[in-house]
């Protein structure tokens, strides 16, 4: 059952194929490879509040791609076989982490598919295309944000699947995300939606290393929040297959 799950983290490179495809015969553009590959990944918003990056309806499909492909594969494992791994083990906790640490490690190869394919592009795309040691501290300061945020995204999904079965999860967890979007693309945005918004980027994240940890350091809170009551309630609820699921 991990085999199918770890086959599917080489369709993290759809997304980056659908929205950037173009590139290829297109125009090289003017800007750094640096550039190229943020401007990729994040959408640019300018406004009253001044400007700032947001991970836009476009840029967005791979999260929800994501949420389809593995919102559900803890709370599917614990549906198909609560009475036989819960009748075997005396600890449930144990088990929850195990597949939390398994979560995460398909996050972790997601995004370095999913970046990696941007940098490819990046670097075919721009006419100034230098493999410097800051494009891959880039590179590398975007997987670490955007596994955070995978892991946290998918963990809360397992939950709502958990609670109300995989559609209404993975629906429940698309909307969210749609959500988060419009709050970070609103003009009515402010403080608090830079704050703890995940999809709400100052324009300055990655040139200014304090702006970056303070962000990571609250989407890492919200992780461990979210992982703690879904970790809570899939350790101590039976869950079994309902009708029309695996």
């Amino acid at each position: 059952m991990r085999k199918k799950y770890l086959y599917r983290v080489g369709l993290a490179i759809l997304p980056v194929w659908m929205g950037r495809y173009i590139e290829l015969v297109g125009e090289k553009s003017t800007d750094s490879v640096v550039n190229v590959l943020i401007n990729g990944i994040f959408g640019r918003v300018t406004g009253d509040s001044g400007s700032r990056f947001v991970i836009a309806i476009g840029q967005a499909i791979f999260l929800v791609l994501f949420l389809i492909l593995y919102g559900d594969c803890i709370a599917a494992r614990q549906r198909i076989g609560a009475v036989y791994f819960f009748s075997r083990i005396s600890n449930r906790k144990k088990w929850i982490l195990k597949e939390f640490v398994w979560l995460l490690f398909y996050s972790v190869l997601y995004t370095f598919c999913f970046v990696g394919m941007h940098m490819i592009f990046s670097i075919w795309g721009s006419s100034e295309a230098n493999l410097s040691g800051t494009l891959f501290k880039v590179a590398f300061q975007i997987g670490l944000f955007l596994t955070t945020l995978l892991f946290e995204m998918s963990i809360l999904c397992n939950l709502f699947c958990a609670i109300g079965g995989s559609a209404v999860g993975i629906l429940l967890s698309m909307l969210c995300v749609i959500g988060l979007i419009m709050w970070a693309t609103s003009e009515a945005a402010g403080n608090l939606s830079q704050i703890i918004n995940p999809m709400w980027l100052s324009a300055d994240i990655i040139e200014n290393t304090g702006s970056y940890i303070k962000k990571l350091l609250v989407l890492l809170i919200q992780m461990v929040v979210c992982a703690g009551i879904s970790g809570s309630y899939l350790a101590k609820r039976d869950l079994f297959a309902r009708e029309g699921e695996g």
